[in-house]
């Protein structure tokens, strides 16, 4: 999760809530950071929200729930980094001991050169996040962030000429799941399956098809055997790309080739078997 925008911070209330249809953590990143900002302002009463650094999370949380880096904004007033965060630092953790702050979000700070690290209250993040989840229903997490965008998202589109496997169902589920995640971020979303039946590939596995629809009689599951169809004229086809003269080749091909193709499947174990042995 990116850094959250502090601009139109607000002391918090006593019984703060989430706002529907807006990014739970932005939301309480803002409130965690609005408890620093009286700090800042009682020395700066008109600092430009601009200048005000960015609340983050940290990568390592044994170390902190949340951190500020005020690089920045210390060079642009010519301050020392780190005494100004360890004097800011030591001014809230005080307030916080003396209890002045019980209703708040902050557990404890600490500065570490330019970095203010911050411990929260979790139990108190945890019970509004609940209570969020509760009033919300499924509509939790949801955002506007991604409202007025359009999104187009193809998934499955399963080659109608080659057996049907494992990783079909796959791009299935992660193209489906995509688009509910997308919705769920307020784009608007068209999902697309391409059926793949036109072209010059369905019309060579309907020539084949056609060919021996009654001379012989599948073997095998029908999408492996319209693959191995496929597979045959388009070897044919490539074949005549050469040179090879036409004629009843394609045919006499397409016979001998399913025939040893069916002969050779049948004798081979089947997937159970294999696993057995």
């Amino acid at each position: 999760m990116g850094a959250a925008s502090n601009a139109g911070a607000e002391t918090p209330s006593n019984n703060p809530s989430l706002r529907a249809n807006e990014d739970a953590m932005r939301q309480i990143m803002h409130l965690v950071f609005s408890e620093i900002k009286p700090f800042v302002t009682q020395h700066e009463p008109d600092v430009p929200e601009d200048d005000l650094p960015e609340l983050s999370r940290t990568r390592d949380l044994s170390k902190a729930d949340f951190t500020v880096q005020w690089s920045r904004f210390c060079a642009k007033r010519k301050l020392n980094p780190a005494e100004y965060v360890k004097n800011l630092s030591e001014t809230i953790q005080k307030q916080i001991e003396d209890g002045a702050h019980q209703d708040g979000f902050i557990k404890s700070v600490q500065g570490v050169g330019p970095y203010m690290n911050i411990f929260v209250k979790r139990q108190k993040v945890f019970k509004l996040a609940i209570n969020a989840i509760i009033e919300q229903g499924t509509k939790y997490g949801c955002t506007n962030a991604g409202q007025g965008k359009k999104v187009i998202i193809e998934h499955t589109s399963s080659n109608p000429n080659a057996p049907l496997h494992i990783g079909n169902l796959r791009n299935v589920m992660i193209g489906a799941h995509l688009a509910r995640v997308m919705q769920a971020c307020g784009c608007e979303v068209t999902q697309a399956f391409y059926v793949n039946d036109l072209g010059a590939q369905i019309g060579l596995t309907a020539l084949a098809y056609s060919r021996i629809y009654t001379k012989i009689k599948p073997t095998m599951k029908i999408d492996q055997w319209i693959g191995a169809m496929y597979a045959v004229m388009n070897t044919c086809q490539e074949l005549q790309q050469v040179g090879v003269q036409p004629g009843d080749l394609e045919v006499r091909l397409l016979f001998s080739l399913l025939v040893s193709f069916v002969s050779f499947s049948s004798v081979l174990p089947s997937r159970d078997q294999s696993n057995k042995e």
